[in-house]
């Protein structure tokens, strides 16, 4: 855990996972909770988290995944952001 109070994106998702450091697919799709065709067309696009080859298939670091979850969650109108598929 970190030092704050709160826990962090990273730290509620590793705890959860430790101790990896790579989430698969599916994995990123019960977080974030949207399907495989969203993700496929995030990674095809470059619009979601960033997706590398891990034992041979698509991995996100869960560091990158955290970093992208925390860059989405507000705008700079401070609301939160809608993801991709309007949630």
């Amino acid at each position: 855990m970190s030092d704050s109070i709160i826990p962090t994106t990273y730290d509620a998702i590793s705890s959860r996972y430790a101790p990896r450091i790579h989430l698969f697919v599916p994995e990123v799709m019960e977080i974030l909770g949207v399907s495989r065709s969203t993700v496929d067309n995030w990674r095809r696009a470059g619009k979601g988290p960033k997706f590398r080859r891990f034992e041979g298939r698509p991995a996100c670091r869960i560091a990158d995944l955290a970093r992208w979850i925390d860059g989405r969650t507000t705008g700079q109108s401070g609301r939160p952001r809608k993801m991709a598929d309007g949630k």
